[in-house]
């Protein structure tokens, strides 16, 4: 009980102090990361409390919100895509962002094996650190404990979330400069999304039973594998709930109910529940792991920083849309290195109220990268493709991956260009 008030009453402070303070409301800082960031201080000089009952508490707390925020996600109503002229600025997008993406991930591979396996001892998991905390974030570093642990890094959820933090940091520091100098541009329509406006008490726990309905579905699914079947691989809670969700969702639509699922407040949830996420996680961090590893985590966040920087200014000048490549690109560097609300926040530097039709890109293209990566099927294979493959072949076929989106949105842009799309 103690945790669960005290939690509530930290997170309350902060997000009272945040807006009042220009600079961090300005920037888009996360109050639940600054909350956790406190807790953290906290820990550190006063190691003692990390034998509390309070700590203890907050340390499982990762894991089943994680749950929650798939179950949320995974159970919104998922409107299919449209078929219009944008179509092939999509598939622009969509390249950009699996290259650049990729690319973190051959980076973090190739400096594991020239430098921090053959020097510092780390195993080849540690090189998928750099994309889980940038581009995936603090639920995709939470997310990745399980896995970690299998794949010999029990602290890689710990550096993963140091890795977001950092992400975070340079993401803003790195966009503000690069769009102090990138000023008066010009920009067309943009749709805002649908927000969670009422309060109806009947819809929200509707919805609230729905979400922990695929949590509890999913942890009883897990129970019961593990019992019948005793070489089932040991998957993480989420990935069950996220099924589960799933089940539910198309079991919702098969009896005509679908429409009880309410996506502004799914998204309130799974926007809460990360919340809470963030702050025990980062609140709970082993930085005495993260201590360990400081040279190869400077190393690999220096150049993994470097590789977004080229993407933003040189490849994505070859392959995103020449009317809005600049608006897509800053978006784009801002998830590249934190989160997609960084990126917005860039992009409001400029265009205060988001008129770029860029943003309409990045939101078609979104739900099929993050498939895949940034949290994604090549996010949580990665560890396992490399203990299996091994590095250099790895290496090898995430190279090809990169080539092939490169090209073909190289192919494509040029394509648009002769047809006149772009002058």
């Amino acid at each position: 009980m103690t945790s669960f008030l005290l939690c509530f009453s930290i997170l309350g402070i902060f997000y009272l102090i945040v807006p009042r303070i220009r600079i961090l409301s300005y920037y888009r800082i996360p109050a639940s990361l600054l909350g956790g960031l406190f807790v953290l201080l906290v820990f550190s000089f006063f190691p003692e409390m990390k034998k509390s009952e309070i700590y203890f508490n907050w340390k499982e707390w990762p894991g089943i919100t994680i749950a929650l925020v798939f179950s949320a996600l995974f159970l919104e109503v998922r409107k299919p895509m449209k078929i219009s002229g944008r179509v092939g600025e999509v598939y622009l997008q969509i390249s950009y962002v699996m290259f650049s993406i990729i690319g973190q991930m051959l980076v973090g591979v190739l400096l594991t094996l020239l430098i921090f396996s053959p020097f510092y001892k780390l195993p080849l998991a540690f090189a998928s650190v750099l994309e889980n905390g940038f581009a995936g974030g603090h639920g995709t570093a939470v997310a990745m404990k399980e896995i970690y642990i299998s794949n010999s890094l029990p602290s890689g959820s710990d550096l993963s979330l140091f890795s977001a933090t950092i992400g975070i940091v340079l993401g803003i520091v790195g966009g503000v400069a690069i769009v102090s100098f990138s000023r008066g541009k010009n920009y067309s329509h943009f749709e805002r999304e649908e927000r969670l406006t009422g309060i109806d008490f009947q819809k929200i726990f509707t919805n609230l039973g729905l979400i922990a309905s695929g949590v509890l579905l999913g942890y009883t699914g897990k129970k019961y594998l593990e019992i019948k079947i005793h070489s089932f691989p040991e998957f993480p809670l989420f990935v069950y709930s996220l099924i589960a969700a799933v089940f539910i969702r198309y079991s919702l639509r098969i009896f005509k109910k679908a429409s009880i699922v309410n996506n502004p407040i799914m998204a309130f949830f799974s926007g809460f529940f990360m919340d809470l996420l963030i702050f025990t996680a980062v609140g709970t961090m082993n930085l005495n792991l993260i201590r360990n590893s400081i040279l190869p985590l400077f190393i690999l966040f220096s150049i993994g920083f470097l590789w977004n920087l080229y993407c933003h200014f040189f490849v994505s000048k070859k392959i995103l849309p020449g009317e809005y490549g600049f608006e897509l690109s800053i978006l784009n560097f801002g998830m590249l290195n934190g989160t997609t609300a960084i990126g917005l926040m860039l992009l409001k530097m400029m265009d205060p109220d988001l008129k770029s039709n860029a943003v309409k890109i990045y939101a078609e293209a979104a739900p099929i990268t993050s498939i895949f990566v940034g949290g994604g099927i090549l996010t949580f294979s990665l560890p396992y493709i490399l203990n299996q493959q091994g590095g250099w072949i790895t290496s090898i076929l995430l190279l090809v991956l990169m080539l092939f989106f490169y090209f073909t949105g190289l192919f494509w842009k040029n394509h648009m260009i002769k047809k006149g799309r772009w002058v």
